[in-house]
């Protein structure tokens, strides 16, 4: 395995929203600093089988965005730069 390789042991979140807009914005961002990262998508009900009909329409996927511990700081730094 690569040592850049982000795995649950050596990431950290970076941010967690709701807003597709805001995910996509922040993963081009991450890309185009050369910042590798892992989005996780949860809260989405798919597969539980616990819904009424249609409940789970309701739901908002939530994003969550890991990157490597060691790109961290410049990670906040690059998502939250304006521009």
């Amino acid at each position: 395995m690569d040592k850049n390789t982000i795995t649950f042991f050596n990431r950290r979140e970076l941010v967690c929203t709701f807003d597709t807009a805001k995910q996509a914005e922040i993963c081009r961002r991450l890309a185009g600093n050369g910042i590798d990262y892992k989005v996780k998508i949860a809260g989405t009900g798919a597969g539980t089988g616990r819904q009424g009909y249609d409940i789970g329409r309701l739901r908002k996927p939530e994003f969550i965005i890991y990157v490597h511990k060691k790109d961290f700081e410049k990670a906040s730094y690059v998502i939250n730069r304006p521009g």
